[in-house]
This record gives C-alpha cells, structure tokens and sequence, in this order.
C-alpha cells in the first residue's frame, strides 16, 4: 500500500484543474481504502449533510481507515438546494460536522470554487485541515506539465513542441486567463492528446513537430474556434482571414463548412441548457464537458433567433455547394461574411 498522500484529516481541495483533483482524490482512495469497503462518496454534499456527519463520525470496517468525499459540500451545485434536516435551525452551520471527525476517518471536500469567509467556516470547525487551491497552469507553466505529462507516458517533449500543441489545442486561451470571458485549457484533452502522441513517438522517443501536425486536429488546419469567436465578436475582417488561413493550408471547403454547422449546433445547445451544469448537459447530449465550456463564450453572443438564423444560412449554403449552385469557396466567404456582419441598429 502506497503512503497516505493527505496532510490532514481534513482536506478541502477547489479550483478548476479537474485533471489533477481526480488524479489527487484517487490516490487518496488507493492508499486509505484500496478495497473500497470504507469509502464514501457524496456527489451532491450540500444535500445530504446528515449523512456526511454519520459517515464522518464512524470509524472504517474492522479498525481500517475510512475516506468520506464530498463534492460540493460549501457551495451546492448548478441548481442544487442545500437541505435542512428536521432537527436543525438556521443558527447551525452544515460545516460543523468537520468538528466531529472520528479518528482514523479522512475527509476530502471537493468545490469548484472557495470564498475567504468560506475557508475561514472551515478552519473554525476543523482543527487540523490543509486547503489546497489547484488551477490549470497556464502560460510557460502549462508547456512544463506537458512536458512533465510525456515523461510520466514514456516519451520526450521538448518546449517548442509542446508550445505547438498547447497553440493548436487552445488558441487565445492558453498563455493567460481573459478577464471577460475566460475558458481555462481542458487537461483531459491535452493529456489524451498527449498519450496518443506518446504511443506513435513509441517509449523513450521523441514527439516532434511533424507528429504534432500529422495527428492532432487544428495544429496546421482551420483554427475554428478562432474563425466562430472572430464571427461571435462581429469581427468580419478577423472571421475572413481566419477563413482565408485556413482555405490556403488546404483545408476542404466542405470540412470547415461542417465544422461550423457542428459549432452554432453546439451553441444552440449551450443557449437552451441555460442555468443547467455542464455535467448533466454533456450526459444527456453526448457532447464533452470541456467543449460546452469552450463553446459558453460565443454562445452568450447570440440569442434563440440569432442562432436559428445562423443554422439556416449555414445550411442552405451547405444546400448550394451540394447542388452544384455555388463555388464551395465563393459561398463559404460570403456565409462567414454574413454571419460576422454587425446587426443594424433599431
């Protein structure tokens, strides 16, 4: 059994780094509890605050170590309650349960995001806690752990290429936070992208630069969420020339013509899921966590009719090409065209 990677009976971890938070909670769940007998887990903590404080306070089976998570136990999720319990009033704080931690019993809360004043509840009631902020790096950071992530699949990564790949995956995104609207890299992908390339360099070789554009998708093709932000900001001299980029690499007419009808389609679904977490969204349509956060920029451009009018432009054009009506290039530039052209004021 591998060491216990907590420092403290408490741990409250939060931040966006999805990756490293479920990498971190499943060591914790292999050296504290590799059978699972002793191990409980609240997706919903807020909700279920009477069951945590029976978990928490109860020693593991046989004298073995227990290991209670709890998501979202501060801040109830998108569209979640916070439950009372029947004995309760509003001068108890649903935090006191962490007083109460029975010895050998290890707890990890788990929260997208923490207040000061929330930390501060925390640590009144937890008398040994760690909190722990973990953010997905960015910048010359975010080239270290993909570097760092090839060594740990067997490969080599140099920073040049490694910036390549960053740039390709996430344009505009990677190098810093954007004050307005910002869409922090997604890790899984970075780090699947990274492991198919591991396994082509084959172990202890190199991912080069030609790997790099051969296998991951926009490296020397149509960045098309440049092209839809450039659209989505009514910024038609950006929108042409990214289309214009993406024409002279070679990219096929009829490929970028799909790529935008699958991205406004994707908008569409962010525009109506309004007030509902990604999770739930991404289960009942199929399309990735990190792509619903990446389309929520551009998304909030638009409203209902603004994306039903976009959707019918893109297929009639779709119907032109396929008639034999228009020159793929010449109705692929006046499609972008319109779709990034400012409204008329009223």
């Amino acid at each position: 059994m591998s060491a216990n990677p907590l420092a403290s009976p408490v741990t409250v971890i939060h931040g966006d780094n999805r990756l490293e938070i479920a990498e971190r909670v499943m060591t914790a769940r292999e050296a504290i509890d590799p059978t699972g007998l002793s191990t409980s887990v609240f997706d919903q903590a807020s909700g279920a605050i009477s069951d945590i404080a029976a978990a928490v306070g109860s020693p593991g089976f046989f004298g073995a170590d227990r290991l209670v998570i709890c998501h979202n136990l501060v801040t109830p999720a998108a569209g979640g309650r916070r439950k009372r319990s029947a004995t309760s009033d509003d001068a108890t704080d649903p935090l006191s349960l962490l007083a109460s931690v029975a010895p050998g019993v290890w707890v990890v809360v788990i929260e997208d995001s923490l207040k000061a004043a929330d930390e501060k509840r925390i640590r009144s009631f937890a008398g040994n806690v760690s909190v722990d902020h973990v953010q997905v790096p960015r910048g010359r950071a975010l080239i270290d752990w993909a570097c760092e992530r090839a060594r740990r699949y067997e490969a080599v990564l140099d920073g040049a290429t490694a910036t390549r790949l960053v740039e390709a995956l996430f344009p505009g995104t990677w190098r810093q936070a954007n004050r307005r609207d910002d869409i922090a890299p997604d890790l899984y992908r970075l780090d699947s992208e990274i492991a198919k390339l591991a396994v082509s360099a084959g172990m202890d070789s190199e991912i080069t630069a030609a790997m790099v554009a051969e296998l991951v998708p926009n490296a020397d093709a149509l960045d098309i969420w440049g092209l839809s932000n450039a659209i989505a900001d009514r910024d038609q001299a950006k929108a042409i020339k990214q289309l214009e980029t993406a024409l002279d690499s070679g990219q096929p007419s009829e490929v970028i013509l799909g790529q935008l009808a699958a991205q406004f389609e994707t908008f569409a679904v962010v525009n109506a899921a309004r007030g509902r977490s990604n999770d739930i969204v991404a289960s009942r349509t199929g399309l990735s966590e990190g792509r619903l956060r990446q389309a929520g920029r551009s998304a909030r451009s638009y409203t209902r009719s603004d994306l039903r009018r976009a959707l019918c432009e893109i297929r009639d054009t779709d119907f032109g090409i396929k008639q034999g009506l228009h020159e793929p290039e010449d109705a692929l530039m006046a499609l972008v065209a319109g779709l990034a052209r400012r409204p008329r004021s009223a």
